[in-house]
């Protein structure tokens, strides 16, 4: 079955309220259109989910099973759009970094400070030590290349983090470079 996820969403709306008109004035939707809708869902499922009556609509047997599992899903859908929302907007998350602990130390902790406090619910505290300069060598690549070791690209405040990061760590590389 391929149904349009727009008839799950009438339905559920329909099924909270049992009644067409106030699910008509929630979704902005004429109560033709949603009657419709329901009447197409029906159709494609092959049985009747509401009853009609005069005082709007109550869900058969089998439409109160199916709108058990409707509102769980639309609940995760709901769940899923609040994350995502809260990830972008830097509302929740987490930073994985891999570093020395001498480069955090002597360069990292401040951005970490500040970034903390901008952005006060993101989990700051998972670092990730790498004890070795080619492993820092090796996420700086991955960072550049791959993208795969660190998800910076949520938004433009991670970015610049990144940015800082791995050009502070390139000079560090650069200035030991030339010291040795």
């Amino acid at each position: 079955m391929n149904i349009n996820f727009e008839l799950y969403r009438i339905f559920y709306v329909v099924a909270n309220h049992s009644n067409i008109t106030k699910a008509s004035e929630e979704l902005n939707i004429s109560q033709p259109a949603i009657s419709k809708s329901i009447k197409n869902l029906e159709d494609q499922l092959g049985g009747n989910l509401f009853i009609r009556t005069k005082r709007g609509v109550t869900l058969t047997e089998e439409g109160k099973e199916f709108y058990n599992y409707i509102k769980q899903a639309m609940e995760y859908i709901n769940n899923a759009e609040k994350k995502f929302t809260n990830l972008i907007n830097l509302e929740t998350g987490c930073i994985k970094i891999g570093i020395n602990t001498t480069l955090t130390k002597e360069f990292l902790l401040p951005f970490l400070e500040e970034f903390h406090s901008l952005y006060p619910k993101i989990d700051n505290s998972s670092l990730i030590y790498e004890y070795s300069i080619f492993g820092i060598l090796i996420f700086v690549f991955n960072f550049l290349f791959r993208k795969s070791y660190i998800a910076f690209s949520f938004s433009y405040p991670f970015f610049l983090l990144a940015l800082n990061l791995i050009l502070k760590t390139y000079s560090l590389f650069t200035m030991y470079a030339l010291l040795s």
